[in-house]
């Protein structure tokens, strides 16, 4: 059993080893119950909710949607960051395919497959630098894209 200043008390035991309380004098509220319905599952740590953000746009989602992770400004901003990041993507591929669609040259279209390549690279590549930023703590702001994140963040769901 527990004492209510947390410190367990030995099988057998009428006084907390710690404190001095008297096994009398504490309530059954604040002795640690062991049923599985009293322990809450753990929480994760923002960091890594942070950074599972990047991995695609759904877990961004869900992070903006979810308590107690809506609440916290920092989970906030790196799921806004990777959903900012994602639509950007989407975008520009989207124009230039629009492009070389209208044009219709074959040069163009291996151009295009060189630079959808390197875009795709591109992508990756600032994804994972910001889910690695995110993981150790810190706050990377992509040019552009992360002041919007950041006005977006203080805005709470």
């Amino acid at each position: 059993m527990k004492c209510a200043c947390g410190s367990e008390i030995p099988e057998g035991g009428k006084f907390c080893p710690s404190c001095g309380k008297s096994l009398s004098d504490i309530k059954p509220s604040d002795a640690d119950n062991t049923s599985d319905s009293n322990h809450p599952a753990p929480e994760i740590p923002q960091n890594l909710i942070s950074a599972l953000s990047y991995i695609t746009i759904l877990p961004a989602l869900v992070f903006l949607l979810l308590n107690p992770y809506n609440k916290n400004f920092s989970v906030r901003f790196h799921a806004w960051q990777s959903v900012c990041l994602t639509i950007g993507y989407i975008g520009v591929r989207f124009v230039v395919s629009l492009l070389c669609s209208l044009l219709g040259i074959s040069l163009v279209s291996s151009l295009y497959n060189v630079y959808v390549y390197f875009l795709d690279l591109g992508y990756v590549v600032l994804s994972v630098l910001c889910a690695v930023q995110a993981y150790h703590g810190m706050r990377f702001k992509l040019p552009k894209i992360g002041g919007f994140a950041e006005m977006l963040a203080k805005v709470e769901i």
